[in-house]
């Protein structure tokens, strides 16, 4: 059996707080008690009447003692295999590091079912790093949302504090930061800077868009020389760091970031030109295009630091990414008046309103042009207002 109580108390502001209180009878006979606060009485009484119901019918799981460091170390190992899709290397990644980075360091030595809605609404919040993107904290809160969610699948919680009465707030999905954009001049500058593969890479990336994974994982198959177009059909990873152990280092080729990142992309005249010279100066139509001499994958990274950098700094060009190569080629086709939903699908983004979000400020506000040519669909080519 379950029963309860609720204490209240006045915080020094004057404001009311509501303290239940449960005891819950363990399988040895002895008793537990489970804390819970609440700002409402109403939702205080909810809480009890609800746990105390679940308790008399037998449905009632008691929060586990097991340690939040212990149990991420059992669900990083499992929740991949459970996962409905496949999780890629970048992902398992990006997770292991949030849970040594942010949320062992916090949550690590509590118990599952200490952890409450307040704690990391108010308390881990307060604490993550300043100047730390709204995007990352959301995916560090994400990330546990998924974590606890697993813990209560699991008989572990009663449920997932993210989704109790008092929710946890987590930032909304933020526009995907502008990067910047190459003018035809500086372009040109940048591309006879750079030499032999280096050019070759760099210019295959500004008039495809394509994404650095995609570049260096693109294969000889993939380009179809007849027809002008490229297929992006895989992206390359590097495994490296203390997530894999040495003997499981090392690149791998996976899936494209999502179903519409596997794409068709154009391919322009001079591209076409480059990627064929490029293809007899190698005197290889087949594996990688853009590989070292012995035929194995180039690591991206340290072609961004050690070839690209370099030319930036060489052609004067003030700080630039190798994504902005990428958002260099999306802000031309806007630029050219190209149909927005050409453009989302040439850059393989999954939703037409990220294609809108990151180059909607770029899109005319004013077309006189386009309103004519309204008036001559529905009063014919020589209308005039009256």
């Amino acid at each position: 059996m379950a029963r309860g109580t609720i204490i209240t108390r006045t915080t020094k502001k004057g404001e009311k707080r509501y303290y239940t209180a449960l005891w819950i009878e363990t399988p040895d006979g002895g008793k537990d008690q489970i804390w819970r606060t609440f700002d409402r009485k109403r939702a205080a009484e909810d809480y009890l009447d609800e746990e105390s119901k679940k308790a008399r019918e037998g449905e009632y799981i008691e929060p586990s003692h097991m340690k939040f460091k212990d149990f991420t170390a059992e669900w990083i190992e499992k929740y991949p295999k459970l996962a409905k899709r496949p999780m890629k290397p970048s992902t398992f990644a990006g997770y292991c590091s949030v849970i040594d980075k942010h949320l062992n360091p916090f949550f690590g030595m509590m118990n599952l079912g200490q952890i409450r809605a307040a704690t990391i609404d108010k308390d881990f919040r307060a604490q993550l790093p300043e100047g730390l993107a709204e995007n990352t904290k959301r995916n560090i809160l994400m990330l546990l949302r998924t974590i606890l969610q697993s813990a209560a699948e699991w008989d572990l919680l009663p449920g997932n504090p993210f989704t109790a009465r008092r929710k946890v707030r987590v930032p909304a999905s933020p526009r995907e930061k502008k990067g910047r954009a190459l003018n035809p001049e500086e372009i040109k500058k940048l591309i006879d800077t750079c030499e032999g593969e280096t050019k070759t890479i760099v210019a295959a990336t500004l008039l495809t868009g394509m994404r650095r994974a995609e570049v260096f994982g693109l294969r000889e198959s993939d380009i179809d020389l007849e027809k002008n177009l490229i297929h992006i059909q895989q992206t390359i990873f590097w495994k490296q760091g203390k997530t894999w152990k040495p003997e499981e280092q090392g690149p791998v080729f996976v899936a494209p970031k999502s179903k519409a990142s596997v794409r068709k992309i154009d391919l322009s005249p001079t591209l076409r030109k480059m990627l064929l010279e490029h293809r007899l100066r190698k005197g290889n139509s087949e594996g990688l295009v853009f590989a070292n001499p012995d035929g194995s994958p180039r690591d991206p990274r340290s072609f961004a630091k050690y070839e690209f950098r370099p030319a930036v700094k060489k052609a004067e060009l003030g700080a630039l990414r190798f994504h902005d190569l990428r958002h260099t080629f999306g802000s031309l086709k806007i630029a050219q008046n190209e149909d927005l939903l050409y453009v989302c699908r040439q850059m393989g983004h999954s939703s037409i309103n990220i294609t809108v979000d990151i180059y909607g400020h770029l899109l005319r506000e004013t077309n006189p042009e386009a309103a004519a040519r309204t008036d001559a669909m529905i009063f014919g080519k020589n209308s005039a207002a009256c």
